[in-house]
């Protein structure tokens, strides 16, 4: 595992702020296995990784709709 220490960790109401989605929208993609990697830290408490948000949106960053299947 490589940790980074000063990483920054973000709320789920952060990076819903950021996705424009509602926390339990951000839930619903978690149950499901979509979105953005996350940390679960002890029983409850979900932060999400800068670098891990970062790279969900390079994944989701498109130059054309031609060939995506839709």
């Amino acid at each position: 595992m490589n940790v980074q220490v000063d990483e920054r960790l973000l709320t789920p109401s952060e990076v819903g702020e950021l996705f424009g989605k509602s926390v339990v929208a951000l839930a619903k993609m978690r149950v499901a296995g979509r979105g953005p990697r996350y940390v679960k830290i002890g029983a409850r408490d979900i932060r999400y990784r800068e670098s891990d948000i970062l790279a969900y949106l390079d994944q989701q960053t498109f130059e054309q709709t031609a060939g995506t299947g839709r």
